[in-house]
């Protein structure tokens, strides 16, 4: 995401044990630095947004997630963004442990309580597997553009829910009510 001409990679607000805290991206051979989580809100929400300080690594508008049903990396490119309006909808997360996994909106614009925060603003809940350390992963709908596989439109980030058959998630829209942009890559 972007504000202020700044890079932000969006992420659940709860993440950060120590607030603000500094974030990594793991490669295979190291870790290097991506910057601290700057801003969250929670409580009505559940939102946060790191800050991209180190100019050594570039940020892509990309999913990319380890599936475990195929054993392989799949990576979809953002094209866009949707908002949800209806149950029923197909969606899909990314999730750290879970990996990718799918399921129907059966809730929005709904009441959730976790732990001890009240989220009061339009949630979007589906069913699918789910697992702890899988928040602040991306929540998204495929688009299909000219009959493109690997295109997605962000919907949300992925906040908590019922492990195993329920996943409760942010809409990417509140992050543009605090300001935030969505960079997609151009197709």
């Amino acid at each position: 995401m972007k504000k202020n001409n700044e890079d932000f990679i969006v992420t659940a607000g709860h993440c950060p044990s120590n607030f603000p805290s500094l974030f990594y991206v793991s490669s295979f051979q190291d870790e290097h630095l991506i910057g601290p989580m700057n801003s969250r809100f929670i409580g009505s929400y559940d939102m946060g947004f790191i800050k991209k300080t180190n100019t050594n690594i570039m940020l892509r508008p990309v999913i990319r997630q380890f599936d475990t049903i195929s054993l392989r990396f799949l990576q979809f490119l953002i094209v866009g963004s949707s908002e949800i309006t209806n149950c029923g909808i197909h969606i899909c997360k990314a999730g750290q442990r879970t990996g990718i996994s799918c399921g129907f909106v059966s809730a929005i614009n709904s009441i959730s309580y976790f732990y001890d925060r009240v989220l009061i603003r339009t949630i979007v809940v589906a069913n699918m597997p789910i697992n702890d350390s899988d928040s602040g992963g991306s929540m998204f709908r495929y688009n299909g553009l000219n009959g493109q596989s690997n295109l997605a439109d962000a919907v949300g980030i992925f906040i908590g829910g019922i492990p195993g058959i329920q996943a409760v998630g942010m809409p990417i829209n509140i992050a543009f009510e605090f300001g935030y942009s969505l960079v997609t890559t151009y197709y």
